[in-house]
């Protein structure tokens, strides 16, 4: 936004303009990594969830199974099959998952529910043959699987393939989380380095980011400040160009800025507890 040739010649401005451009260039380019996991992350095989055969006969209600196995209060009840047979599948409120035969009565074995998200991770991901490496359930986050993808618990399971297929999957509602692979995790890997810096502590990141976007507001006001104080002629010519587009510049920074606060503030209080919690 500044005009003149007082800024050019000033050899310490002169310096920490074309370091402030590296670091712009640098962050923009670890930016561009979000897009790249986007790009090259596994395809699902199927987007829908698998579907339910017609029921053949009429089913008899719920309660006298629940009251029969000692299940007296509930949180969530869902009508589900396993590809062989209708399941009662019932979640208690202390989170714990219980599964009855929907037409006999009797209760499920405590692997059932393994059995339903190795179906889904199956039939979602396309594998049908790989063995299983490891299937665990996530009920926080962590740095495979971020907290932008919001959804919990979910089941994490590893394939014994070459790329490392790894498939997310919700047995609450039959969901697909997220499939990731070694490429993936990699682009994570390097994006919570280099953009997010993940590596830092959380106060001292939060503080850090907090004083680059203060700079940078810094920065464009007393630039748009320079524009606006010096006269600027009537006539439309390169310096005249030069004005107009640096203050519109100054505003699309300004709103990069505000988002970014907006984007750490809400950051930071998820990481000390404060955030509201989802219904």
């Amino acid at each position: 936004c500044c005009t003149g040739s007082t800024f050019y010649e000033t050899p310490n401005l002169d310096r920490l303009a074309r370091r402030a451009l590296v670091a712009a260039l640098c962050f923009a380019l670890t930016g561009s990594l979000h897009p790249l996991m986007t790009r090259f992350q596994p395809k699902p095989a199927q987007f829908a969830p698998p579907p339910a055969p017609a029921l053949s006969e009429a089913l008899p209600g719920p309660a006298a199974a629940l009251t029969a196995v000692g299940i007296t209060e509930l949180a969530a009840l869902r009508l589900v099959d396993d590809g062989a047979r209708w399941l009662w599948r019932a979640r208690l409120p202390d989170g714990t998952v219980r599964y009855l035969d929907a037409l006999g009565g009797q209760a499920l074995p405590e692997d059932t529910e393994r059995a339903q998200a190795e179906r889904l991770a199956r039939w979602y991901s396309g594998e049908t043959q790989a063995a299983l490496l490891q299937i665990e359930l996530l009920t926080a986050f962590d740095a495979d699987y971020a907290y932008v993808n919001r959804l919990l618990p979910v089941w994490r399971l590893r394939f014994d393939r070459p790329d490392g297929l790894v498939a997310y999957v919700s047995t609450e509602e039959d969901r697909l989380a997220g499939l990731s692979d070694r490429r993936k995790r990699g682009f994570q890997a390097l994006f919570r380095a280099l953009h997010t810096w993940a590596w830092l502590p959380a106060p001292a990141r939060n503080a850090w980011i907090n004083l680059l976007l203060a700079g940078v507001a810094l920065t464009v006001l007393v630039g748009l400040g320079l524009a606006l104080r010096s006269p600027g002629g009537r006539r439309w010519n390169l310096r005249r160009l030069h004005r107009w587009g640096g203050l519109s510049v100054a505003l699309a920074v300004l709103a990069w800025v505000l988002s970014g606060y907006v984007q750490a503030r809400g950051d930071a209080e998820r990481e000390q507890g404060q955030a509201p919690p989802r219904p």
